[in-house]
């Protein structure tokens, strides 16, 4: 029993000396896009003006932040999205980055309202230190928020944490050898670079006929009020703009979001004309089925930078 003991004690050292010097590793390898994200968010200050762009992985692939800052210095823009959330995690996280100082403007990717356990906010939670995060989390999901599970939750989270850095030291070593990598994984939070394009259809980029079709759905009630909750709390301070996806793969996404959206007023609301839906349906730009690759983050961000021109007076 003893010497189980000590080989037990042995193999957990190894394994947390290779999570470190894996870790280690990874940042001297690859732009750290989370961490970066995260060191924006914690040096808000009151004389900030911060432009925050919140969604889904797809925001994160298309929103190239760094181009929007040259045509206003005076603002700081954010790509603050996160990989597969929904509305009820957005939401939560315009909550918590409206308790820090200055003046912001939200520009939210219009996704269903679906409950889920989610790494990525789990890891903004975490890099945060966001207060009581993982009780109003399991909360916000329907889950227990008995001590116990909210335990078992943070330690599943620093698992799914672990796999994420093995599954980035897999696509460098095929990258490293010359290997095709199909599919990278996007970081926790911020924008991530692609340059590859897998997907030779423009069947899931967003076209007039569906969102027409996706328009007659029921409307989805207290999607439609965490909406207006958000909208009718605005100050001279906070100010929300909403968009739809550029692009959508599933079946039940754009039916729940579209109805929702077509129900915010004009100041509040991004839509896409029969042109800008043009400029964007090209395979090309496609990383692979769901996403855009660099090609057509350039295009997107050119797009946002015509809208913040045209359409919006910043706080």
């Amino acid at each position: 029993m003893k010497r189980l003991f000590i080989a037990c004690i042995v193999w957990v050292s190894l394994l947390v000396l290779f999570f470190i010097g894996l870790d280690y590793f990874l940042r001297r390898n690859e732009p750290m896009y989370s961490e970066k994200t995260i060191k924006q968010i914690k040096q808000l200050s009151p004389s900030s003006r911060t432009v925050f762009f919140i969604g889904t992985s797809r925001t994160q692939r298309a929103v190239i932040t760094d181009s929007l800052e040259k045509i206003y210095p005076d603002y700081q823009f954010i790509n603050a999205a996160m990989p597969g959330i929904g509305f009820i995690q957005a939401n939560f996280f315009i909550s918590y980055l409206n308790t820090l100082p200055g003046k912001k403007l939200f520009i939210v990717e219009l996704v269903r309202n679906k409950k889920m356990d989610n790494s990525a906010i789990m890891f903004a939670i975490h890099k945060l230190n966001i207060p009581n995060g993982f009780a109003i989390m399991a909360k916000e999901n329907g889950l227990s928020t008995n001590p116990i599970f909210l335990v078992y939750w943070e330690l599943k989270f620093y698992f799914n944490l672990q796999l994420n850095k093995l599954d980035k030291l897999r696509d460098w070593l095929k990258a490293e050898y010359g290997q095709k990598v199909s599919i990278i994984k996007p970081s926790f939070i911020g924008y991530r670079f692609s340059a590859l394009n897998t997907y030779k259809s423009t069947e899931t980029i967003l076209s007039r006929e569906r969102l027409r079709l996706s328009g007659i759905n029921k409307i989805d009630t207290s999607f439609k009020n965490m909406v207006n909750n958000l909208i009718r709390n605005e100050n001279d301070s906070t100010r929300y703009l909403f968009v739809l996806p550029y692009v959508s793969k599933g079946k039940y996404e754009l039916p729940a979001s579209v109805p929702v959206f077509n129900t915010i007023d004009s100041l509040h609301a991004w839509h896409y004309t029969n042109a800008d839906l043009d400029s964007f349906n090209h395979s090309a730009y496609l990383m692979n089925i769901n996403h855009f690759n660099h090609k057509g983050a350039k295009v997107y961000t050119r797009w946002v930078k015509e809208r913040l021109k045209t359409s919006v007076v910043l706080p």
